[in-house]
């Protein structure tokens, strides 16, 4: 709930489907890794280049970022290993090149 409450309102939003832009998202995801499949989660997180950001004696979470694509097929990739749990934050964005983003006050 304290999270929230700093969330910052949205003072503004562009449309930057239409230019060059980049396009992100984040996956945190928490994996089933007994002792048979320990091995193998974690050469599919080094295919993929995820990062390990916790681990339990019977789970990996994982932390991935990039193209929406990417992060569905790491999920697909994972699945037949039993995934736990997992969260996205959708896409984020910016426009590409030294023109920034101005907020008139």
């Amino acid at each position: 709930k304290k999270q929230l409450n700093k969330l910052i309102p949205v003072i503004k939003v562009e449309d930057i489907s239409r230019v060059d832009h980049m396009e992100r998202e984040l996956l945190l995801v928490k994996v089933r890794a007994e002792r048979e499949t320990r091995a193998e989660a974690l050469r599919m997180a080094e295919v993929f280049r995820a990062k390990v950001v916790d681990v339990s004696e019977t789970s990996y979470t994982f932390e991935l970022t990039g193209k929406p694509k990417k992060l569905d097929a790491f999920l697909r990739m994972l699945k037949p290993l039993g995934i736990i749990e997992a969260t996205r934050t959708g896409p984020v964005g910016m426009r590409r090149g030294a023109q920034g983003f101005t907020v008139e006050e």
